[in-house]
């Protein structure tokens, strides 16, 4: 089922991405490791979707198969800002050209993401050179305006990245993923290697350039918290499947799913007193192993509600109210504690 957006820009339905598990001289394949399990939604032009998830479960994989450097195994993810729309998965010649200037990705690390041999303005203005998109006495000049954007100076631009502090290079990366006039940024945890003091400001960057460009996010991140200061939707995504989708503030103030209400009660209180006062809500046994098969619902060795039911039959991803979805069998049963309720201390009331 593919989730309704209001003019989807990227829409994926049932995208799976397996890697094979190899063994010996000959290297056979004796299994695979499911990273993206039947994924299917769409992405609304102009907004940003939060994808959230624990370590492991997919998110980064999926956004590396929507800028083609992850080979998908089945599926089909289309571009929907060309017309005609643009076959992700398959895009040869001139579809994989409009598709390189029309999604451009932001990634975890900025010291690896930048070669560093390059001066910061040598990495900004490479895509622009490799795509003929100004002459070379205009290339220049287009990469100072770019770093102004991102809040650099035009002498950032001759320094080499380890010259450069974290939050400095990060917008470095920034400033090369918007060089194409990008329509699509999807940012992978771009925030995460960066002291706590510099994510705000690479927020605040990132919300302002939306605005400023009209862009679309698909922001990657474990922390639900940061994504909902960002997101206008969230994906929560658990062993390669979407398990709730929602608007932000429903998601983390009403989650309808376990492992949602789970991933909401780790999120830290500045507030000692609230913070111990708080419910701690620890799921039982590990995650399953992604490359062995599993019956039922992916969640239901960890779930503290689990049914009978939920071993045996996976639950599919339902609308349970006007743009939320989940893929729980008790989600008109819970009642599960969000965000708002869980920073109110015992016999408070938010």
């Amino acid at each position: 089922m593919t989730l309704p957006c209001a003019a989807p820009i990227i829409k994926t339905h049932d995208l799976r991405v397996y890697y094979p598990i190899t063994r010996g001289a000959l290297r056979r394949v004796v299994g695979r490791i499911r990273a993206v399990d039947g994924v299917s939604l769409s992405i609304g032009a102009g907004e940003t979707l939060g994808l959230v998830g624990e370590s492991g479960c997919g998110k980064s994989t999926l956004g590396l198969a929507l800028m083609r450097l992850a080979p998908a195994t089945s599926g089909t993810a289309y571009y929907l800002g060309e017309d005609p729309p643009v076959d992700i998965l398959r895009a040869r010649g001139n579809d994989s050209r409009r598709l390189r200037l029309a999604i451009q990705m932001v990634f975890q690390n900025p010291a690896s993401s930048l070669n560093p041999r390059a001066t910061a303005g040598g990495s900004v203005a490479e895509p622009i050179r490799l795509n003929r998109l100004a002459s070379p006495r205009e290339v220049n000049g287009r990469v100072e305006r770019l770093l102004t954007m991102v809040g650099l100076g035009a002498w950032h631009g001759r320094r080499y990245p380890s010259q450069l502090s974290g939050g400095q290079r990060q917008r470095v990366v920034i400033a090369r993923a918007l060089a194409l006039e990008s329509r699509v940024i999807i940012a992978d945890e771009p925030v995460s290697a960066l002291d706590v003091s510099v994510q705000a400001q690479i927020l605040n960057l990132l919300n302002d350039l939306k605005a400023a460009m009209n862009l679309t996010y698909l922001f990657i991140s474990h922390n639900l918290d940061v994504v909902r200061h960002m997101a206008n939707r969230i994906a929560v995504m658990y062993l390669g499947r979407i398990v709730e989708l929602g608007p932000a503030d429903e998601v983390c103030t009403a989650p309808r799913h376990p492992y949602t209400e789970t991933l909401l009660s780790a999120i830290l209180v500045p507030d000692i007193d609230v913070q111990r006062a708080r419910r701690r809500i620890v799921p039982r046994g590990d995650v399953p192993d992604a490359a062995a098969p599993h019956e039922g619902c992916p969640f239901h060795t960890r779930c503290l509600y689990a049914k009978p039911r939920c071993e045996v039959e996976v639950p599919l991803l339902d609308e349970v109210s006007p743009g939320c979805h989940v893929a729980c069998h008790l989600a008109g049963e819970l009642t599960l504690a969000g965000i708002d309720a869980q920073y109110a201390p015992r016999g408070v009331k938010p």
